[in-house]
C-alpha cells in the first residue's frame, strides 16, 4: 500500500508541474502577443497622415495628410519646372527643363499609392508603418511628356553625340602611299536614352551630371587589313608601264598609273583600275584601235545594181585589257601588258537589218525590172535583120 501511495504522488507532481510550464507558456504568449498588438497600436497612428519615413520622388512626405502631400509636391515642382538637368555624353553637357518636354507627374497617384503601403487595420497598420520609419518607402510617380517634344529633343541629341566610324583607306600623296587607320564612331542609343531623360526630369534632383546611353560604332575594315592592298599600290607606283598591240606602244609613266589606280576607301579592301580617269583613258585608248563597221549597202554601176557585203568592225575589250593591264603593274619584273587579241567584234549589218521590209520590196521591184528587160519587145527592123 505504501509503494503505490508513493507512485501515485510522484504522477501527481509530475502533472502539476506540466500543466504549471503550459500555463507559463501561454501567459508568457498571452503576454508577448498583448505586447506586439499595443506595440502596432502605438505605432499605427492617424489613417489620415501618411507613415514616417515615406517619400515621393526623394521629397519625405511623412506625417502629412494626402491633400497637403500632393499640395507639397506640385509646388518643389513648379519651383524647379525651370531648373535644367545636366546630361553628358562623348564628352559633352546638355541641359533639359522640365518645361522642354511638357513633364507631368501624376503626384496624386504617387500619394495615394504611399497611403495604400501604410494602411490598414489597427496593429496591422502600425506594424506597416513602423518598418516604414525604419526600413523607408521610396516611391517614384509616372512622369508623362509631350511625345513630339522628347523625339525633337532625341533628334537634337542625336545630332550633337553621334559620329559616324571611319573605315581604314589608303590614301596617295603625290606618288607615296600610306595607310590612314580606322576610327570609331558614337552612336546615342535613343529608346534607354529617352527613357533616362523622362525619369531625370521628373524628379527634384538637379545636381551632378546624369550620363546619357551610349554605343560604340566599330569600323569593320582596319588598317592592317588594309595593308597587303598598300603593298599592292606601292609596286604599280614603282616604275612605268607598257602597253603594245600589232606592233604599237603605248608607255605609261607612273603619274598615269596613279591616275587609273582606285585605293580601297569607304569599306573596299581591294585595289583596282577604276574611276573616271580610267574610264577616260579607256575612251582615249579605244579610239586609237577601233575600227568602225561598214554596212551593207547598194552599189549601182550604170544599169547595174550589186549589193556590197558588210565588214567586221573592231573595238577595244575593256574588261580584258584592264585585267592585262592590272598583272602588268602589280608585278616586280615583267611590266608590260599586251592588249589582248580577243576583241570584240562589230558585225557589221545585213541589208536586210538595215532596210527590213523595204529591202524586200526593193529586190522584188529590181527583179521586175530585170525581167522587164529581158523580154522588151522587138522593132520590125531588129526582127527583119534577125
Amino acid at each position: 500500500m505504501r509503494a503505490e501511495t508513493t507512485l501515485y504522488r510522484s504522477v501527481a507532481r509530475r502533472r502539476r508541474s506540466v500543466w504549471a510550464l503550459v500555463a507559463q507558456i501561454a501567459l508568457a504568449t498571452v503576454l508577448f502577443a498583448a505586447l506586439v498588438a499595443l506595440l502596432g497600436v502605438v505605432f499605427a497612428g492617424s489613417p489620415a497622415k501618411l507613415a514616417e519615413g515615406t517619400q515621393i520622388a526623394g521629397v519625405d512626405i511623412g506625417g502629412l495628410t494626402e491633400r497637403q502631400a500632393v499640395a507639397a509636391l506640385q509646388d518643389k515642382a513648379r519651383s524647379l519646372a525651370h531648373t535644367p538637368v545636366t546630361f553628358t555624353a562623348a564628352g559633352r553637357d546638355f541641359e533639359v527643363a522640365a518645361t522642354q518636354l511638357g513633364v507631368e507627374a501624376d503626384w496624386k497617384g504617387a500619394v495615394a499609392a504611399a497611403a495604400r503601403q501604410g494602411d490598414g487595420f489597427g496593429p496591422f497598420r502600425g506594424f506597416r508603418r513602423l518598418h516604414t520609419r525604419f526600413f523607408g518607402a521610396e516611391i517614384n510617380p509616372r512622369v508623362a511628356v509631350s511625345n513630339a517634344a522628347l523625339e525633337y529633343k532625341l533628334a537634337e541629341l542625336a545630332a550633337a553625340v553621334d559620329r559616324p566610324h571611319v573605315e581604314a583607306s589608303v590614301r596617295r600623296r603625290g606618288l607615296g602611299i600610306e595607310v590612314v587607320s580606322e576610327r570609331a564612331g558614337v552612336r546615342l542609343r535613343r529608346e534607354l536614352a529617352a527613357r533616362t531623360i523622362v525619369r531625370a526630369v521628373g524628379s527634384f534632383e538637379r545636381t551632378g551630371r546624369i550620363r546619357l546611353p551610349v554605343r560604340i560604332d566599330a569600323p569593320k575594315v582596319t588598317a592592317a587589313a588594309l595593308a597587303p592592298a598598300a603593298e599592292q599600290a606601292r609596286a604599280a607606283l614603282s616604275a612605268p608601264v607598257r602597253l603594245s598591240y600589232d606592233g604599237t606602244t603605248w608607255k605609261l609613266p607612273r603619274w598615269r598609273i596613279a591616275e587609273l589606280l582606285s585605293l580601297p576607301a569607304d569599306g573596299a579592301t581591294k585595289l583596282a583600275i577604276a574611276g573616271p580617269l580610267a574610264e577616260s583613258y579607256f575612251e582615249k585608248l579605244g579610239k586609237r584601235v577601233e575600227q568602225r563597221p561598214k554596212d551593207a549597202r547598194f552599189v549601182v554601176s550604170g544599169k547595174n545594181v550589186t549589193i556590197a557585203p558588210g565588214q567586221d568592225g573592231l573595238r577595244l575589250d575593256v574588261p580584258a585589257t584592264v585585267r592585262a593591264l592590272t598583272g602588268a603593274v602589280l608585278s616586280p619584273i615583267d611590266r608590260t601588258a599586251a592588249l589582248p587579241a580577243g576583241y570584240s567584234y562589230i558585225s557589221g549589218q545585213t541589208p536586210y537589218t538595215r532596210y527590213g521590209d523595204w529591202f524586200a520590196l526593193a529586190c522584188a521591184a529590181a527583179s521586175l525590172l530585170a525581167l522587164a528587160k529581158t523580154y522588151q519587145p522587138r522593132s520590125k527592123t531588129e526582127l527583119a535583120q534577125r
